[in-house]
């Protein structure tokens, strides 16, 4: 019997942790000088991290997937953030984000006002790793506007 609700509380643990977003995630339009930018916003739990787009020895990068009026659009990207160096169970070196940081985006004026929605997908880990993902939707204004 005791090894039974040992096991059982194995099942709780886990499902208990892929319940909890370790990820928050956040869209805004700026502008800077003559141009017009996403700014894709991802906030991790303090001592989680998320993998860049070279993950290193393990992980998965960030993936974002853009829609307008439920159609699939490219969005052009700037190069990621500097990540910072990992080194994880089994000495594998990996590269990623802790804390607060942002992916930069072209966003096009025939966009004007219509609604942007936001899919990102990443892995986020401490001790354990956890598949996480997240859907925002923004009205693209092309004036300082905040999505979370």
């Amino acid at each position: 019997m005791l090894k039974l609700l040992f096991v059982l509380s194995l099942f709780t643990i886990n499902a208990f942790a892929q319940d909890k977003q370790y990820v928050d995630l956040g869209a805004k339009t700026i502008h800077i000088e003559n141009s017009k930018l996403l700014s894709v916003q991802l906030r991790n739990t303090k001592k989680w991290h998320t993998y860049w787009k070279n993950p290193g020895d393990a992980g998965l990068e960030i993936k974002f997937k853009f829609f307008i009026d439920g159609e699939k659009i490219e969005l052009n990207d700037y190069p990621w953030p500097a990540p910072k160096r990992y080194i994880e169970q089994g000495n594998m070196w990996a590269y990623g984000y802790s804390g607060d940081y942002a992916m930069f985006f072209d966003i096009k004026d025939n966009l004007k006002d219509k609604t942007l929605k936001i899919v990102g997908e990443w892995l986020v880990c401490k001790d354990i790793c956890i598949p996480g993902k997240r859907t925002i939707k923004m009205k693209i204004n092309m004036q300082l506007q905040v999505a979370y």
